[in-house]
């Protein structure tokens, strides 16, 4: 009975139908490639080879200063990882749980919720993560190595090459 009234509804309002049916097709997307912890270390250690295969003359200060701090972050085990079911982020503590420290273990003196969206470094949905993506573009130009006009700041000379 519920199922011909659906199937009837659906045919006196197709937009209605069609908006539902997407909407409900993207969330199921976004369930199904949310991404774990696992890929998101996986993406940052991958990330951090990659940059190192180039010279540091000629890589991108920005990446490199971000996967620094992220990987510094990771190894003082102050990046967590949390997933909303559809997405996830991931955000810097102040200090790791694993530090048996006052600041570490009171809920008292812990950052007010209003401040918890500046702590946020990575966003992840749909199979990825934005902001090391973003990252990772042009990672191997270092814009100081160029001028406004697109020329070299510091040219080789042809003595220089010998």
């Amino acid at each position: 009975m519920a199922m011909q009234e659906t199937i009837q509804d659906c045919k006196d309002r197709p937009v209605k139908a069609s908006i539902y049916i997407s909407l409900l097709t993207f969330v199921g997307v976004l369930y199904k490639t949310n991404p774990s912890e696992r890929d998101f270390r996986q993406e940052l250690i991958e990330d951090a080879q990659e940059l190192l295969l180039i010279g540091e003359p000629i890589r991108n200060v920005k990446t490199d200063s971000y996967l620094c701090s992220l990987l510094e972050a990771q190894r003082d085990g102050r990046l967590k990882y949390q997933s909303l079911i559809l997405f996830s982020f991931v955000y810097f503590d102040k200090l790791s749980h694993e530090a048996d420290l006052f600041e570490a273990r009171c809920n008292l003196i812990k950052p007010h919720w209003k401040d918890f969206h500046k702590s946020i470094v990575e966003i992840g949905a749909l199979g990825k993560f934005w902001n090391l993506r973003k990252a990772m573009i042009d990672y191997d130009i270092n814009p100081e190595e160029w001028d406004e006009q697109g020329m070299p700041v510091n040219p080789l000379k042809l003595s220089q090459l010998k």
